[in-house]
């Protein structure tokens, strides 16, 4: 790390390492922002320990690229994507112009910080104000915000520049409510964060080239009548502006700061008035085992910028949407507890020819229209989120993949074809879970409830068949898919997907029986309760033949 003087260091992601990337022998290596862009072709992907990084550093890549390579139509991206890697000249430029903007302790334009904040506070209101810098990771408990699956004291936190410039670009996607009294906001996709949808690809040039959208295709979603402020493009010293309650106790004020966002200001959005307090420690970092002479251990973390209540939406171009009867959208793809993500496969990917209520991800949009499909049948995607609530009560993340066949991504008719699988798959986990209660959730003799100890073995068993079933049928239901990119045989495809559910549906059932007892009475029940599950299941497929698939 460079240093200014004795007193204040410099770190400039865009030519200090810092991301770390993997190459084709599986080695990995930290490098510069300039440097992962110019060569991203040599690379496989980004790499994290936590999905949710890679996320922030994608997208920070992706506006980046927006802005440097500005493509204009299709025909540009084809252009690119048939040039197989970036052009270094547009990078070197964007660098000449906007390097400066990337550095961490810069003075009067810090990045993805507000200027206004002191970096060495000295008085004690502004040491008062700082707090513990895990604030920055979703996934380390601080504060108020309890998870469930990472471990450790906040107050021990002590991290490198490498890992806080990975912390700050977690704040614009998956930045949550909370602070006590609920003083803190959501970002600009709301609480809790949404399901990203990220393009994988050979290299990394394919996964950020496949995330470029054309001006032409920009322009009929992204209205705004100011500069588009992407980060790098803020007025000096760069302030971020807070949101502010209109009264003690209440909630938030139905005034909030922006009524428009633009495509790179959202991407880039502060939703964190942040100011990282640097020490010379020389110590190892908490998150990446790395000694560093310069650390962070406190920051300043308020409240940045919002939405107005009724501005209209920023669609983010990693996110799937929903529209309602008026034509307002709403985030298709947040994670609903317990509901297992792929099953919402055809909202999230595909498209219909009937108008539909939802609306996949932008750049899916985007994607389907290159020349690329023309070269491989299928491209792979990543989903990936966090398993939280709207009161920043975070459970873990979750990073699951599909390979879907281009031509499904094409195809007008895509959604019918997933909506009936899943729709059948739906309607037979009801039926196992309706013949487990019925055959052997019983009252007692007397007519009482059964024992509690009875209630909680009979949840729990029903519990694991639901899962059970649901997770054999992930694989079959991937298999179902790159299975459908053959359109001439679609149909039959579908057919086998309905004899499929039906014989892993009676086989979730059967093993969650077996486990209920051996006694006499509890095995006739098994026997009765695996004959009537049988018998609904199979009227389930027998309607599904008569009406024709």
């Amino acid at each position: 790390m460079t240093k200014k003087n004795d007193a204040v260091p410099s770190f400039n992601l865009w030519t200090e390492p810092w991301i770390t990337l993997e190459d084709t022998r599986g080695e990995l290596s930290q490098h510069n922002i300039r440097d992962a862009l110019a060569n991203a072709h040599e690379y496989v992907a980004i790499y994290d320990p936590s999905p949710l990084v890679v996320v922030g550093i994608h997208r920070l890549l992706t506006a980046i690229l927006q802005d440097a390579l500005n493509p204009q139509e299709n025909a540009d991206l084809n252009q690119l994507w048939a040039r197989a890697k970036f052009p270094a000249d547009k990078i070197d430029k964007f660098g000449k112009q906007y390097a400066d903007r990337f550095d961490l302790f810069s003075e009067d334009k810090p990045f993805l910080q507000s200027a206004d904040l002191p970096m060495f506070p000295k008085t004690k209101e502004e040491q008062k104000a700082t707090t513990t810098v895990a604030r920055l990771f979703p996934e380390t408990p601080s504060g108020t915000e309890v998870t469930h699956y990472r471990h450790g004291e906040q107050t021990e936190c002590v991290i490198s520049p490498v890992a806080a410039a990975l912390g700050l670009v977690l704040i614009p996607p998956f930045t949550s409510s909370g602070g006590g009294g609920g003083k803190f906001m959501p970002s600009i996709n709301g609480a809790p964060p949404p399901i990203y949808i990220l393009p994988g690809g050979h290299t990394l040039f394919e996964k950020l080239a496949a995330s470029l959208i054309s001006v032409t295709m920009l322009s009929d979603d992204y209205f705004t009548t100011n500069e588009d402020t992407g980060w790098w493009k803020r007025s000096v010293p760069t302030v971020v502006q807070s949101s502010k309650k209109k009264h003690p106790g209440m909630k938030f004020s139905e005034h909030r700061q922006l009524s428009e966002v633009g495509y790179l200001h959202g991407l880039t959005f502060p939703a964190r008035k942040v100011r990282l307090h640097p020490e010379k420690l020389d110590a190892v970092c908490s998150r990446t085992g790395q000694r560093s002479e310069w650390c962070v251990r406190r920051i300043t973390f308020q409240m940045g910028e919002s939405l107005l209540k009724d501005a209209p939406i920023w669609e983010d171009p990693f996110v799937a949407y929903t529209t309602t009867e008026e034509g307002k959208k709403t985030i298709k793809s947040k994670p609903q507890g317990g509901k297992i993500a792929w099953r919402e496969f055809t909202g999230l990917f595909l498209q219909n020819r009937v108008p539909s209520k939802n609306l996949r991800p932008h750049f899916l949009r985007q994607f389907a229209l290159l020349n690329v499909g023309k070269q491989r049948q299928t491209y792979p995607f990543h989903c990936i989120g966090l398993e939280a609530k709207a009161d920043a009560k975070i459970f873990g993340w979750f990073d699951f993949g599909f390979d879907v066949p281009i031509s499904l991504l094409q195809d007008e008719d895509g959604a019918f074809w997933t909506e009936q699988a899943l729709s059948f798959a739906t309607e037979c986990g009801k039926t196992i879970n309706t013949a487990f209660y019925d055959a052997f959730r019983r009252k007692a003799s007397d007519g009482k409830r059964a024992k509690k100890f009875q209630d909680e073995r009979f949840k729990r068993l029903k519990e694991r068949l639901e899962a059970d079933y649901w997770a054999t049928l992930a694989g079959k239901f991937r298999q179902f898919v790159l299975d459908l990119g053959d359109r001439a045989k679609q149909q039959q495809t579908l057919e086998d997907w309905y004899d499929a559910v039906v014989r892993e549906a009676q086989t979730a059932f059967d093993r969650a029986a077996d486990s209920t007892g051996d006694d006499g009475n509890t095995l006739l029940k098994i026997e009765r309760g695996k004959d009537e599950c049988r018998k609904w299941l199979n009227i389930s497929r027998s309607k599904i033949k008569q009406g024709g698939g």
